[in-house]
């Protein structure tokens, strides 16, 4: 299995400059492991962040033909948000 690369999407001083007017969303997730975001949360992250599941948030209802995490409806999206 080939390496993943992982690119940062903001720095770590614009982050810290932004901390308060951006909303930071922790979104961890392991397949094998549904409580390790959560779990991994609450032991520590970026101070106002909040927590948003995978499997619950993130996810729209689930069909049995949509797959295992469906996009979720726009409106349910912004409203979490």
């Amino acid at each position: 299995m080939a390496a993943i690369a992982r690119t940062t999407l903001v720095n770590v001083d614009d982050l810290a400059a932004h901390l308060s007017d951006w909303c930071v969303v922790d979104c961890r997730h392991d397949l094998l492991d549904l409580d390790y975001g959560r779990r991994e949360y609450e032991a520590g992250h970026i101070p106002g962040a909040v927590f948003a599941s995978v499997e619950d948030d993130l996810s729209g209802a689930k069909t049995g033909a949509n797959g295992r995490h469906p996009l979720p409806r726009r409106d349910d999206l912004v409203a979490l948000f």
